[in-house]
């Protein structure tokens, strides 16, 4: 039997992470999705603080968030799934992340549909819009160029942007 696997789908707000990582699960025979926006957010019952406000609890809450990212990814692992996680991912958290399911590898996709693109779909969204924080966090993640494959799904749909990911997984 194949070890599991582990991959990280990262990006900026609207880059499509949530729907990719969903479909690369999928691609699996025995996979979840973990999207870190459901575990902080829908399971936190009150008390939850917008982890792009930076201030101390802010912060605090957002390692709880890949810390139990973590935990989730090794018992998930254990029990023979693979495990694509979903969650915007700063240089900081990645190695948090690496860190807490050691000894297993983990594998990284970025999602970098162009700034106009990624913008519109955020504002489509409705909710949890990154707006004026945009550039800053653009930065913050160039810091993570080099990890893995970097996809430019501008013109792609969903399920294209899918397929590239898979076949720079390997899992064509």
């Amino acid at each position: 039997m194949e070890s599991p696997q582990v991959v990280c789908v990262n990006g900026l707000p609207g880059s499509g992470k949530s729907t990719v990582a969903r479909g690369l699960a999928a691609w699996r025979d025995r996979a979840v999705w973990l999207e870190g926006d459901l575990l902080q957010h829908r399971f936190t019952v009150s008390g939850c603080v917008d982890p792009g406000i930076g201030d101390e609890e802010s912060l605090r809450q957002l390692d709880l968030r890949w810390d139990n990212l973590g935990a989730l990814t090794r018992n998930f692992t254990a029990a023979g799934f693979d495990v694509v996680v979903d969650s915007l991912l700063i240089p900081r958290l990645w190695d948090r992340f690496c860190a807490a399911v050691v000894p297993l590898s983990v594998r990284y996709v970025h999602l970098a549909p162009d700034r106009d693109e990624r913008l519109r779909r955020d504002a489509e969204r409705g909710h949890a819009t990154v707006g004026d924080r945009y550039d800053f966090i653009a930065e913050e993640l160039e810091r993570l160029r080099g990890l893995g494959p970097w996809l430019d799904s501008t013109h792609q749909t969903p399920e294209q942007t899918i397929s590239a990911a898979a076949a720079a997984l390997g899992w064509s």
